[in-house]
């Protein structure tokens, strides 16, 4: 009788292989796949158990169902080892979420992640005492001895994988300050404070910024935080090197007082902060960079930088005193700001300060670009250059181009060669213009070309034209810039035609974005 074939064995899973594959970032990066991972076999789930990689990004929304966040607030304690980044958010609230009222579920919502955030650090702190002490304990006695020391050493094995929780090193938080007062002051470097709910005491916001004392990068958003003193104790932050306020409405006693701190800050970013006294930086011996870029300060610009300064982003520059200022920072590597001066000669002198290889220059008053245009094939260091208009298109002639401003933009553009990036909008209004009434003002701007003359900037990587009237099918001319990666054309009406739509798209190959919304194509659709 023949014997029956014995089946071959399966081959055998190689715990190390799965090891390796679990530590990818592609794979230990989603939750949603390491769960996947866990749950297909025996191998796969202790793999992921053991898995010492720190990748994976949560996003938790605190309108998801009860239901998920009962679950979140399971899985958090026992896989906080494999989170790098948390993003908690509260999107704009509902009547009510899942049959039950918003104010009731986002109560319950909240504290569910609270105490997640809390178990998640309570676990690690408790297991490191109960190995400090299972170290520091008496020597067992000899007739135990090596029993003991492998029932030691198996305990320390396992707590120690509960010590290394959580490794979670960056948060964006939008909750209260409960779960503020819960994150990992052991591993948390990357804080973004978008918004705490009211009320909150700032004497218990403050306490718990000041425990994160590994924190590295601090960004905070929270009008109310910044304004009720939450930060005033920011000097016990050691570490501290980067901080970015990004409000409108930081008064200047605040600000004040938030400076005066030493900080050992390589990175302030205050980008709408507006201030009338000095703001002395003098003191921030490890400054390099500061930006203030996105203020409307009508003054002058009236701060004392350090002197190793290497990145400046200001606000506009409306004095000449201003840009003079500047020159005495000689280790300035890059300079972007609002130019309302529009002096040549002030620009020359910035292009000779021995450290600089960026200059971006940004306008909005017509008359400094076209005063300044004669300077710019003159500057190397010149790499963004951004020409807007203020104020409504077509009602307000105030704010279009003169022909006398749009022949010397055009002139100084011509041999900007070193431009990687430009930003124009350009309207250029009839000479009679002023004397037309309301009715006419749709014709008193005046088509030009513009796309032909922009030809020999061979090193634009990005070109964004908006709101500017250019004659039917000038686009076309943009074929010949094929180092383009990112080009937008918006509303320039028949300045893009069938025609110039379809040879950009041929011709630029390097493309990565193309907008060319609210333009005449005919029967092509818009692109984005």
């Amino acid at each position: 009788m023949a014997q029956p074939m014995q089946q071959e064995d399966a081959p055998a899973i190689n715990p190390a292989a799965l090891a390796i594959a679990v530590e990818h970032p592609a794979l230990s990066t989603e939750p949603s796949v390491l769960c996947a991972a866990a749950r297909s076999c025996k191998a796969w789930r202790e793999a992921v158990q053991q898995c010492r990689a720190c990748n994976t990004a949560v996003e938790v929304c605190l309108e998801a169902p009860l239901s998920q966040l009962c679950s979140f607030a399971r899985w958090l304690p026992k896989h906080a080892a494999l989170v790098k980044s948390l993003s908690i958010s509260t999107p704009d609230a509902l009547d009510n979420i899942c049959g039950l009222d918003s104010e009731l579920h986002r109560e319950a919502a909240q504290q569910l992640v609270q105490q997640a955030l809390q178990l998640a650090t309570a676990l690690p702190a408790a297991a490191a005492a109960a190995a400090a002490a299972a170290v520091a304990a008496p020597p067992s006695p000899a007739s135990a001895a090596e029993q003991d020391a492998a029932a030691v050493s198996q305990q320390l094995q396992q707590q120690q994988q509960h010590v290394r929780l959580p490794a979670i090193s960056s948060v964006i938080l939008d909750g209260t300050a409960g779960m503020l007062a819960a994150l990992p002051a052991h591993s948390l470097t990357h804080l973004h404070l978008h918004l705490l709910e009211p009320p909150f005491k700032s004497a218990v916001v403050s306490a718990a910024l000041m425990r994160l004392t590994n924190l590295q990068e601090l960004c905070v958003d929270d009008f109310d935080v910044i304004q009720c003193g939450c930060l005033a104790g920011l000097s016990q932050l050691t570490q501290l090197t980067l901080l970015e306020l990004n409000n409108t409405c930081v008064q200047d006693a605040v600000l004040q007082q938030l400076v005066a701190q030493p900080l050992p800050l390589q990175v302030l970013r205050i980008p709408f902060a507006n201030w009338t006294q000095l703001l002395d930086l003098s003191h921030f011996t490890q400054l390099q960079e500061f930006s203030n870029g996105q203020s409307c300060r009508n003054g002058a610009l009236n701060t004392a930088f350090p002197p190793q300064l290497q990145s400046l982003e200001a606000a506009p520059l409306n004095f000449a005193e201003d840009i003079q200022a500047l020159l005495q920072l000689q280790q300035l590597r890059s300079l972007d700001f609002e130019d309302n001066v529009g002096q040549p000669r002030l620009l020359l002198r910035l292009a000779q300060l021995p450290a600089l290889q960026q200059l971006c220059l940004r306008y909005t008053d017509f008359d400094a670009a076209a005063g300044a245009a004669a300077a710019w094939r003159q500057l190397p260091q010149l790499q963004n250059l951004a020409i807007s208009r203020v104020g409504d298109y077509p009602a307000d002639l105030a704010n279009l181009l003169s022909r006398q401003q749009w022949q010397a933009i055009c002139s100084g553009l011509a041999g900007c060669t070193s431009l990687t990036h430009l930003h124009l909008e350009v309207a250029v209004r009839h000479e009679a213009a002023q004397q037309q009434g309301v009715a006419q003002m749709q014709n008193a701007v005046e088509h030009v070309e513009l796309c032909g003359r922009l030809t020999g900037l061979t090193n634009l990587k990005g070109l964004d034209l908006r709101w500017s009237c250019l004659v039917p099918g000038d686009a076309l001319a943009l074929t010949a810039l094929t180092g383009l990666t990112r080009l937008g054309v918006r509303d320039v009406g028949a300045g893009v035609g069938d025609l110039a739509a379809t040879a950009i798209a041929s011709s630029c190959q390097q493309l990565r974005h193309l907008d060319l919304t609210n333009c005449e194509l005919g029967g092509i659709p818009v692109w984005q």
